[in-house]
């Protein structure tokens, strides 16, 4: 992610952050529709209404909600897919084999975790909005970590 992460308001932020949970929705509507085996649809169609759903969380964020709920999670990045390439992007979606779904999907979590991350760090004199915005990162971790567990899971079988 290149592009600078500066807003004007939170509403602004929250909007950006919507935006980036629906594209992320999105690619993995398309790589659920697109996947060769009910295993790879039923996880990418998991993480469809993962993504949905922290797009409604983002859509309803209220300060006060969120102090009331806000509780630590942390996850370990395997990092397995951190250096391996990106999936040509002349290779059509549906056109990926299945690791390559699955490291298109971990590739685009890191994005979103370094998303957060900046984040966190434009909103660090506002405890909450920091608290939340780290809390999102432990989530897309979650994700990460997850997608990355399968993909160990599909090169070990080979």
């Amino acid at each position: 992610m290149t592009e600078s992460l500066k807003f004007e308001s939170m509403e602004e932020a929250l909007k950006y952050a919507i935006k980036q949970e629906e594209l992320a929705a999105a690619l993995y509507r398309h790589l659920a529709k697109n996947a060769k085996t009910i295993q790879a649809k039923e996880e990418f169609s998991a993480l469809v209404e993962m993504e949905e759903t922290h797009k409604k969380n983002l859509e309803n964020f209220s300060f006060e909600e969120y102090e009331k709920k806000n509780k630590e999670v942390i996850y370990f990045n395997l990092g397995t897919t951190d250096f391996m390439p990106e999936p040509s992007d002349n290779q059509k979606l549906s056109e990926l084999s299945y690791t390559d779904s699955l490291i298109l999907a971990a590739k685009r979590e890191e994005e979103a975790i370094q998303m957060y991350k900046k984040f966190a760090e434009y909103y660090k004199d506002n405890e909450t909005l920091k608290k939340f915005f780290l809390n999102m990162v432990e989530e897309e971790k979650r994700h990460k970590y997850s997608i990355e567990s399968k993909y160990e899971d599909v090169i070990n079988e080979r």
